[in-house]
């Protein structure tokens, strides 16, 4: 399954796409994880898109839950 992402200029119109063409899944920093078939249909749209590969997801998710643990470690009170 592609992971896609928008630039600034076309995030809103892109996300809007996605969602009426089908099921689309979030993951934080604006990636999307859409079906073959809808990427299919993207690429051929006039909506401009990054395709992201897989190492870049890993390196982002795996920040994003070491950022979460050192925010939940600061709101904890004795």
């Amino acid at each position: 399954m592609p992971v896609i992402t928008f630039d600034k200029e076309h995030l809103d119109e892109g996300f809007m796409y996605l969602t009426r063409g089908g099921e689309v899944g979030c993951l934080p920093n604006d990636l999307f994880v859409i079906a073959d078939a809808l990427f299919e249909l993207l690429q051929k749209s006039r909506i401009p898109f990054i395709q992201v590969d897989n190492h870049q997801i890993t390196q982002q998710g795996e920040r994003g839950v070491q950022k979460k643990n050192r925010q939940a470690d600061r709101k904890i009170s004795l």
